[in-house]
């Protein structure tokens, strides 16, 4: 059991870090990220809403908090389910724009979260998801 604990803490470390790495990574260089969404949307037949095209910009920031709060483990189980809507979301429109080398890295993340979502038992006293948290002086 206390090998499953490690393995779930050591697996949520590493998934986080990525996410931190590659969100940092899209930000520190914005500009190719935001000439490739550019690109995508151009391609887009479904996922053409100007919506969508407004808030897509803002997918490393998101990114980025996602994996700093499975890195320092807050809210786990409802950060893990915002990543997997996102992924999901992210899936479908690689699809519609016929970026197959994207849609197997990005349900491979989906895959990821949602393991870590189901074995979250292993997750001992995740911070920020008991009740007494709030009540802690």
């Amino acid at each position: 059991m206390r090998f499953r604990v490690f393995f779930y803490a050591c697996s949520r470390i590493l998934f986080g870090s990525y996410l931190v790495v590659h969100a940092a990574y899209n930000v520190f260089d914005y500009s190719s990220f935001l000439v490739q969404l550019d690109m995508f949307f151009s391609n887009a037949s479904f996922f053409s809403f100007e919506v969508l095209e407004a808030l897509a910009p803002l997918v490393p920031f998101v990114e980025f908090i996602i994996g700093s709060f499975l890195l320092l483990g807050f809210f786990t189980k409802p950060v893990l389910l915002t990543a997997m809507v996102l992924f999901s979301g992210t899936v479908l429109f690689l699809l519609d724009v016929k970026e197959e080398s994207l849609v197997t890295t990005h349900i491979t993340l989906f895959i990821v979260s949602l393991i870590l979502f189901i074995k979250d038992d292993y997750n001992p006293k995740p911070i920020g998801q008991s009740k007494d948290w709030l009540m802690r002086t």
